[in-house]
């Protein structure tokens, strides 16, 4: 009955299994071996996913012989919140480096397009260089 509610719960929802995986902080094997009945969840797993699906335990215990203790339903959603602060400041980590790393492209942009103008100068350089030195050479006519 538990697999039952769950289905028809993701059914509910439309989301994919890649989606539950992301939102549940669960890899998408374990989701999917949960959805094909091919293990049980854990209490902890059970509820990041049916909170990713935007339902409640009560929706997919109800009509089981799965009774929770209060206990257990408060580590759950303990463990499930500490979980959920730590994926946020992963993903602020993760924001943070990938504005640095665009810093880095722009500022290593900046340099590559230095670097071409300082050649072409350069270039300038050893033609005005070259021209200086062939009308030096010459003599003047007597």
């Amino acid at each position: 009955m538990l697999l039952e509610n769950l289905k028809e719960l993701k059914k509910i929802s439309g989301m994919t299994y890649e989606e539950i995986a992301d939102a549940s902080m669960t890899s998408e094997s374990t989701i999917k071996n949960i959805f094909g009945g091919k293990c049980e969840p854990l209490a902890s797993t059970l509820y990041r996913i049916v909170k990713a699906l935007g339902g409640s335990l009560d929706d997919v215990l109800a009509d089981t012989n799965i009774i929770l203790s209060p206990k257990t339903l408060a580590e759950v959603a303990e463990t499930a919140e500490v979980a959920e602060a730590e994926r946020d400041l992963l993903l602020a980590e993760r924001d943070l480096l990938l504005a640095e790393l665009e810093m880095l492209r722009a500022k290593t942009s900046a340099q590559e397009t230095e670097i071409a103008l300082l050649k072409e100068r350069l270039q300038h350089k050893d033609e005005l260089l070259a021209v200086y030195n062939y009308f030096t050479k010459i003599k003047p006519i007597e």
